[in-house]
């Protein structure tokens, strides 16, 4: 997978992500957990996780969805033992929607090995967010082309295929 922490490291890191919202946070937990019985704080418990879950759910669909597409796309292109390249992604929701439906990135290190697998003539297909695209050098950029692209929490999630620069670059 693409975390090297075990699950527990994330009890550590958690608090300080979700600052400053931590204190309310425990503090709402610690309510609902004495007031469990209160058919009022079931009902607020309930709507607060909605409000939680359907988010997260919604932004999943996205990218199966798009995953799914590149499936399709790339099905011959990996059976001829391509792979599908991937930059700037480091997330879990992610990394398992592009895995349940056969797509299997190679996570790049950097936008270095990018930038040589493009300059190459065979085609190259990848998965990156729109800070990773807008990092490249323009003559990188000028050779990808968007195939698809969907909203993930935060940012852009782009599906590009390479191809040869427009005329007069």
């Amino acid at each position: 997978m693409h975390h090297a922490q075990p699950p527990w490291f994330y009890l550590t890191t958690l608090p300080v992500d979700l600052l400053p919202w931590t204190g309310l946070v425990i503090g709402g937990l610690v309510l609902a957990w004495r007031e469990r019985r209160d058919p009022r704080m079931r009902l607020v418990s309930s709507l607060v996780a909605q409000s939680m879950v359907f988010p997260a759910v919604n932004s999943i669909k996205s990218v199966r969805r798009l995953a799914t597409e590149i499936g399709r796309e790339t099905a011959g292109y990996q059976a001829a033992g391509g792979k599908v390249l991937e930059l700037g992604l480091r997330n879990e929701p992610r990394a398992v929607a592009f895995y349940s439906n056969g797509v299997y990135p190679v996570d790049l290190p950097g936008p270095e090995e990018l930038e040589r697998t493009v300059a190459g003539a065979a085609p190259v297909y990848a998965i990156l967010d729109e800070e990773s695209l807008a990092a490249l050098p323009a003559v990188t950029r000028d050779r990808l082309r968007v195939v698809s692209t969907t909203r993930m929490s935060d940012s852009e999630i782009l599906f590009v295929r390479s191809g040869p620069p427009p005329p007069g670059r």
